[in-house]
């Protein structure tokens, strides 16, 4: 378990865990015989963590967090392992199983974690996601 004094601290931690989990995986799939020749992308839906990792240079804001996980998050940046991309949360399947979530969010979230088709009428709150453009079934995907 982790203190953390911010949620854009508290991202760039899980950034550095994860970063390491993919360096690991990256190299067991290159041993046997399965090279990685894009970067893995890291979704995020956290601006502040994002852009903290995209700058040059160590702002005056981040120098109350362990340094460790950033300086790790960049180097695979700068190596091309990595490539961090911003997902607005409502799009997040993640959020699935760690946040309380309306009826509609929940609905498009399991669809797509579990690759079901959705019917926007099958959500009787009157919100439409925009995923299907008539009465047939489709797939949702977030964007």
């Amino acid at each position: 378990q982790y203190a953390t004094h911010s949620s854009c601290e508290a991202e760039c931690l899980a950034l550095g865990l994860i970063t390491k989990r993919i360096a690991s995986g990256r190299h067991q799939l290159g041993f046997i015989g399965f090279p990685q020749m894009s970067p893995t992308v890291v979704f995020n839906d956290n601006q502040p963590a994002l852009s903290a990792h995209k700058r040059d240079s160590v702002t005056p804001g981040l120098r109350h967090m362990a340094l460790g996980n950033y300086w790790l998050v960049r180097d695979a940046l700068s190596r091309g392992d990595i490539q961090l991309a911003y997902c607005p949360s409502e799009s997040l399947v993640s959020d699935l199983l760690t946040k309380p979530l309306s009826l509609a969010h929940f609905l498009r979230l399991r669809a797509c974690l579990l690759g079901l088709p959705l019917r926007c009428k099958d959500i009787s709150l009157g919100i439409c996601c925009g995923c299907c453009r008539d009465s047939q079934w489709t797939s949702f995907s977030p964007v």
